[in-house]
């Protein structure tokens, strides 16, 4: 009969941690749970206008290819079908994925003869050391894939070894593509072990299920007037930037060279670097890889794959795409990772000098201490960053949703306003807007095309991040726009910018948004400073 304690210590951990931050959460925001990045909300944002309106996009009104999940972004509109559209429900999405990740980690390990001290300390581990919590608290679809990660890494070991049927295995790569794009890096690994295994059938059946959901998502995209990838992976992927700069430099010159050398490889090393969790972490699996070896088991140990794929894949995720806000986007890594190295460990234990044991056992703490340390530190963020959150992008959905129902906005960060309010959204930054978009892939989008494109959309105001701005290829806020007032946080930890701004785009505007505001600035959390021509009004 199965011990079962371990599984129930790894999940209460994960409950209380989670429950913790909640109470800490909701009292810092007056007892409303808000996410502390604005990025759910675009999730939340397209499935309540699926269910709702039948539209695949942010506002109700268009297609917008804004989501680089379309299996979290379907889960959430099926939730919405059944119970309407609620604010807790992908947080609670988040939370059973996580005890489902869970459960797949210690039946994992429990395959493999742990100790049920062992499993516990993995389970644990986990919760900690991703951090599990903090990284549901965000409500996007990164605990699936987290979970779906370890069960296709799980899977690829089990197949390449004739132990589980390929067809699980298509099966998961179809999930885990679809519910994120880096999901194609471990695909990508699946098909070279197996072809290292000549297996090259089922190399070609995996990739060819890896590819099927990317490949329909970019057709449909494609018919829509959109570009094949999904706007959030082509603006915010690290390497299509580095592509970009690379495409714009003079061939030659030292910053040519100096681009190629990052576009080669340089800039995934020195992300790996630069992250102290996955070099930890990267370290750790090197050296029990090492030691591992040194037994002459063979490479093909499923716990030596585990290694492996998780070396593998975090260069190729931190070469190709970025380490994200509250480690979100290299959660699956870390818990591969987790993973990898208790195989690992446990496959040193018989026949392994006590001295040798020791150093890996010494190397594993020092890395256990500095992955809490990064993992703790973001879970005591996340009050902080929720509450940045109310107090600047749910205040203007609120703001919008109160005087500008039905309206055409200008605005950069797009989550939260078109969550809470029923608006036409023009979309400075790109991600909802494509004519914005192709502007900015050939470095077009100057003050006077933004002003132009606003003009023809429609847009009376523009809420806006005017330092930011200044920052991209746009260079300065359209001239004829004309500033009214901005609201800035004291504290802030994850918005784009500590102040946003309200610009009339068309003088008829400008008297009614100064009154708008001016009306609205008792509703604002006292926290946030209000600065313009409509507080000296008052």
């Amino acid at each position: 009969m199965a011990c079962h304690w371990p599984l129930l210590a790894g999940a209460g951990l994960l409950l209380a941690v989670t429950g913790l931050l909640f109470v800490t959460t909701t009292a810092r925001t007056g007892g409303r749970f808000v996410y502390p990045l604005d990025d759910p909300y675009i999730h939340m944002a397209m499935a309540k206008n699926l269910s709702l309106h039948g539209i695949w996009g942010v506002t109700r009104h268009g297609f917008t290819s804004a989501s680089s999940s379309p299996l979290w972004t379907l889960l959430l509109t099926l939730v919405y079908v059944a119970v309407g559209p609620a604010e807790i429900a992908p947080l609670l999405l988040c939370l059973v994925c996580g005890l489902l990740l869970l459960v797949v980690t210690d039946r994992l390990i429990r395959e493999h003869g742990f100790e049920p001290w062992a499993r516990a300390a993995t389970l644990c581990g986990l919760v900690l050391l991703v951090p599990l919590p903090a990284v549901l608290f965000t409500g996007q679809e990164h605990v699936l894939q987290t979970t779906l990660s370890l069960a296709f890494v799980w899977t690829t070991t089990a197949v390449m070894n004739r132990e589980r049927p390929l067809w699980l295995l298509a099966v998961l790569a179809v999930l885990l593509t679809a519910t994120r794009y880096e999901g194609l890096f471990l695909v990508f690994l699946a098909i070279l072990l197996l072809s290292g295994r000549r297996r090259y059938g089922a190399g070609i059946v995996v990739a060819a299920a890896g590819l099927l959901p990317v490949v329909a998502y970019g057709v449909i995209s494609v018919l829509k007037g959109w570009f094949f990838l999904p706007n959030a992976v082509l603006m915010k992927a690290a390497f299509s930037h580095q592509a970009v700069r690379l495409a714009r430099l003079a061939s030659g010159t030292t910053e040519f060279w100096r681009a190629f050398a990052n576009i080669a490889g340089l800039w995934g090393l020195k992300q790996i670097v630069t992250t102290p969790h996955i070099l930890a972490a990267v370290l750790l699996v090197l050296l029990l890889m090492v030691l591992r070896l040194r037994r002459k088991r063979g490479f093909w140990q499923s716990d030596t794959v585990f290694g492996s794929i998780f070396l593998a894949a975090s260069v190729l995720h931190m070469h190709l795409a970025r380490p994200g806000p509250l480690h979100r986007y290299e959660a699956y890594l870390v818990a591969v990772g987790v993973v990898a190295v208790a195989t690992l460990m446990h496959g040193l234990r018989p026949g392994c000098s006590r001295a040798w044991f020791r150093v890996a056992g010494l190397a594993a703490g020092l890395a256990a201490a500095v992955m809490i340390w990064v993992g703790g530190t973001v879970t005591a963020r996340v009050p902080q960053a929720s509450q940045n959150i109310f107090e600047q992008q749910y205040q203007m959905g609120l703001f919008l949703r109160r005087f500008y129902q039905g309206q055409t906005i200008a605005a950069n960060d797009i989550g939260a306003i078109n969550w809470l309010a029923d608006i036409k959204c023009f979309d400075i930054w790109g991600l909802g807007s494509m004519g914005v978009a192709r502007l900015k892939a050939r470095g077009n989008l100057s003050p006077e095309a933004l002003a132009a494109m606003a003009e023809s959309a429609g847009v009376q105001i523009a809420i806006i991040y005017e330092d930011w701005l200044k920052l991209t290829q746009t260079r300065a806020v359209p001239a004829q726009w004309t500033k009214v007032g901005s609201w800035r946080l004291p504290d802030n930890l994850v918005c784009g910018c500590d102040s946003v701004a309200f610009f009339a785009c068309r003088p008829e505007e400008r008297a009614r948004l100064k009154e708008c505001l001016s009306l609205f600035a008792r509703q604002l959390p006292r926290m946030v400073i209000q600065t313009g021509e409509y507080v000296s009004a008052q």
